[in-house]
């Protein structure tokens, strides 16, 4: 990505020490406050309203609120807001009128709501879940498993090949994505080649040497306890009565006992600070030089990711013995790109940088192939265009050629309900009936509308569709930077990432990927993966120390 449109990245979670949001009951607006800065809201987003920064920064506390179960939209707002404002009085009130009660308004319904909103959906479909999931003491027979209802339609269970290939996985419950998803925060990496063995004495089918869906549900069925989680499953002496030798990896634990530099006041020094480093000159020191797979990465990377690099690096090898690295690319499908850091430089730095990529905690794969297409941040209401016009195509795409219509929300939820296997599934399916829907506005409208009209449109909305699909297509395909926000040339689905990388690195690495798990508002960053979600990672991208 360029550095034009980095500050998405700094995406900074803030972590405030404010529980429950209690004492700032007395912060929000009055009744006329709200109505007032209600409209004078509207004219202030009209100029730009919050900054990147801002938006992003309150956006990520918003998520963080609403992941603790938090869901009053007012007590979330006044968190929020004061985690912007940490230099004001919380007991305060808000003036009527006052450009801070402006930006309370529009934090609340602009970035709360949102999150609230789609949050609650979130709970509503864990609970329908749930309900239908066998009791915790049942055991998780075939015919119970195949019995658990899809997520939704045209989802994992009418198509979903996990990794190995070796049979079709019923789908992955709530309760067990939760549990994968700790296992991918956690600092310890499994040893691919320890695991592949482990998987084989446990009678795992898609023994992928890769964590999975298949694996906890047998890991669970050893332990005679349905409801065993990551910390159990993490600990050698429960690894070990699977199976001798050491599970894990050699893991950087990122974190330093320096002391802090009062003199360094950047961003990025307070990011580093936060992962116990000096300053941000001292965390650069281990800041080095990379490759994956043979090919030599552009900039550089942390040494703590370096290693989960490493990690993915060896499971693929892994899978394809006697291959040279050249033929493992090849055979993953991967075009051989990858940018780690950048706005590392001083001056990025002075003017504020301390995004993942700054940090040296992010790489970017094939950003040539893997558009960013839910960007807010950086373009404010500029974006809502492209928003609308990609609902729009993957609405048109999949009811044309198949499997679910993504959106930014959509998106961050099954990043959080699915394995990665279901994810990759999903989001490929969709990329190739958005490809074929664009392949199809090249054709002559007479053949556009009789195609539209064999998949149920109308004789009006396929007129409709084709006129605006002959119009846009060819400028997905060719632009470089268009209005639809694609980065390179050599996009045409929305992403060329295979399965088996991703799973080597989100399953393997431990890495969160921004194609669908940046915000339920801000997402589809295809060609990132970050550090964000283990302690090291959110330390730096919180800018807050880990509490002990």
């Amino acid at each position: 990505m360029d550095q034009a449109r980095a500050q998405d990245h700094g995406n900074d979670r803030s972590t405030a020490k404010d529980d429950a949001g209690a004492e700032h009951d007395r912060a929000q607006p009055d009744g006329q406050a709200q109505g007032q800065a209600a409209d004078a809201a509207v004219r202030r987003m009209a100029k730009g309203g919050l900054d990147g920064t801002q938006r992003a920064l309150a956006m990520a506390k918003a998520i963080e609120l609403a992941s603790r179960g938090m869901r009053d939209v007012n007590k979330m707002t006044d968190q929020v807001f004061f985690a912007l404002h940490a230099d004001r009085d919380p007991h305060q009130k808000l003036a009527s009128g006052s450009s801070e009660a402006q930006e309370w308004v529009e934090l609340r319904d602009e970035v709360v709501r949102p999150q609230v909103e789609a949050f609650a959906g979130m709970d509503k479909a864990a609970a329908a879940h749930e309900q239908a999931a066998p009791s915790a003491g049942a055991v998780h027979s075939a015919q119970t498993e195949e019995a658990q209802p899809a997520l939704a339609p045209g989802g994992p269970a009418n198509g979903f090949k996990p990794l190995a290939g070796n049979q079709k996985e019923a789908p992955t419950r709530p309760d067990e994505a939760k549990v994968l998803n700790a296992l991918r925060a956690a600092t310890h990496r499994f040893d691919p080649k320890w695991l592949a063995e482990a998987q084989g004495k446990l009678g795992v089918s898609d023994a992928s040497g890769a964590m999975n869906t298949e694996t906890l549900r047998k890991l669970r069925e050893h332990a005679g306890d349905q409801k065993l989680g990551a910390d159990k499953i993490l600990d050698r002496a429960f690894l070990n009565q699977v199976l001798e030798g050491e599970p894990f990896l050699h893991s950087e634990e990122g974190f330093k006992h320096q002391a802090p530099d009062g003199s360094a006041s950047t961003n990025a020094d307070h990011a580093a600070q936060a992962a116990g480093y000096a300053s941000y000159a001292a965390y650069k020191k281990d800041m080095h030089d990379f490759k994956f797979l043979g090919v030599k990465g552009r900039f550089q990377v942390h040494d703590y990711l370096k290693a989960r690099l490493e990690a993915a690096e060896g499971f693929l090898r892994s899978r394809h013995p006697g291959k040279d690295d050249k033929d493992i690319v090849k055979a993953i499908g991967w075009n051989g790109t990858i940018v780690g850091s950048y706005g590392a430089d001083e001056a990025s730095v002075a003017q504020g940088m301390a995004h993942m990529h700054t940090m040296g905690l992010a790489v970017d794969f094939d950003p040539e192939a893997n558009p960013y297409i839910f960007d807010k941040s950086n373009y404010g209401s500029g974006a809502d265009w492209w928003y609308g016009w990609y609902h729009d195509m993957f609405r048109n795409s999949v009811r044309v050629y198949g499997g679910e219509a993504i959106t930014e929300q959509s998106m961050m939820e099954w990043s959080q309900k699915l394995s990665t296997e279901e994810l990759q599934a999903r989001i490929e399916q969709a990329s190739q009936s958005f490809e074929k829907y664009l392949s199809l506005g090249e054709k002559d409208k007479e053949t556009i509308v009789a195609t539209l009209k064999g998949a149920g449109f109308s004789d009006v909305e396929a007129n409709d569709q084709a006129d605006q699909l002959k119009g846009h297509s060819g400028k997905y395909k060719k632009s470089a930077r268009d209005i639809f926000n694609v980065r390179g040339n050599g996009a045409h689905g929305i992403t060329n990432l295979r399965q088996e990388l991703l799973v080597a690195l989100r399953d393997v690495a431990g890495l969160a990927w921004g194609g669908t798990e940046m915000s339920g508002v801000e997402n589809g960053d295809f060609m990132h993966f970050d550090c964000r979600n283990d302690a090291f990672g959110y330390a730096v991208y919180s800018k807050h120390a880990p509490k002990k």
